[in-house]
């Protein structure tokens, strides 16, 4: 059997005296698609930079592909075929999404033999030839929940 593409065990962490990740795990398999969802706050971002080593893991474990990356430069991480890309920072506003996608795939390397095509975007979010900035915000507001601003 074979590892994982991305484990995650006991993950803690957080900003200064503030531990924001309490024993936090996840499983992504080769070929599945994996949501983290919560309000504003839950940790979910925390969670994405600590995997990509923007913020410091004070616990646990992290692996891609079975190998411990825990304390492994962002830069390399990519170069390994892992990335982050933030909400609406780092994006090519010039391009459309689909465009800021295929970007992103370059980095992506050969030896993970990992296809690339566009995913499906459901019909009221927007289409691929959105600019991000326009895509992101209308997909925020109709993602709200009822009741949110």
């Amino acid at each position: 059997m074979t590892a994982p593409l991305l484990e995650v065990e006991g993950l803690e962490a957080g900003y200064g005296d503030v531990l924001v990740l309490h024993g936090v795990g996840l499983r992504a398999e080769r070929d599945e698609v994996v949501a983290i969802i919560g309000p504003n706050g839950a940790g979910k971002s925390t969670l994405l930079k600590a995997v990509y080593g923007l913020v410091k893991a004070r616990a646990g474990s992290v692996r891609l592909a079975g190998e411990e990356i825990v304390g492994v430069r962002p830069d390399r991480l990519t170069r390994r075929g892992l990335n982050l890309v933030p909400q609406l920072d780092n994006v090519f506003p010039s391009l459309s999404i689909a465009e800021n996608l295929k970007v992103s795939a370059l980095a992506v390397p050969r030896a993970l033999n990992v296809p690339w095509s566009p995913p499906d975007v459901p019909p009221t979010s927007g289409r691929l030839i959105t600019s991000p900035g326009t895509f992101a915000s209308t997909s925020a507001q109709m993602s709200r929940p009822p009741g949110v601003p």
